[in-house]
């Protein structure tokens, strides 16, 4: 993962759970449905086509860091969406599988309030003014 943005000259390198090879793991069918539905509306404010924009684990250029970091909004936790939104140009970006492994300590962040906040997320860079 970490040797593919500079041997592909990529912006963004994803650890996908949506990937030949990847998994949701021991996730709910409704949990699933629900990371669907969101990954279909990054779709309307996205940079780039990604399989898993709400993924947690990615690696990204410096260059492009520093291109977009003073345009993100900061709403919520999916930074990853709110780092390819913000960008003014297609993003490159470059995926590899992972498998989301069965959760041995807390809960999941997914709630109404996550909910609401990713919908802020939308709703502020479809219209940044």
């Amino acid at each position: 993962m970490l040797e593919k943005p500079k041997a592909e000259r990529l912006d963004i390198v994803v650890a996908t759970r949506n990937a030949q090879g990847g998994s949701m793991g021991d996730f709910s069918a409704p949990r699933v449905c629900v990371s669907q539905l969101g990954r279909k509306l990054s779709g309307s404010i996205s940079q780039c086509e990604l399989s898993d924009p709400m993924s947690g684990f990615f690696v990204l250029d410096r260059r492009f860091l520093e291109e977009v970091v003073h345009s993100v909004s900061g709403i919520g936790f999916k930074i990853l969406l709110d780092l390819v939104a913000s960008a003014s140009r297609p993003v490159r970006a470059g995926e590899v599988p992972y498998r989301f492994g069965q959760r041995v300590h807390g809960e999941s962040k997914l709630d109404i309030l996550v909910g609401i906040e990713y919908l802020q997320l939308l709703l502020d860079k479809v219209d940044p003014h």
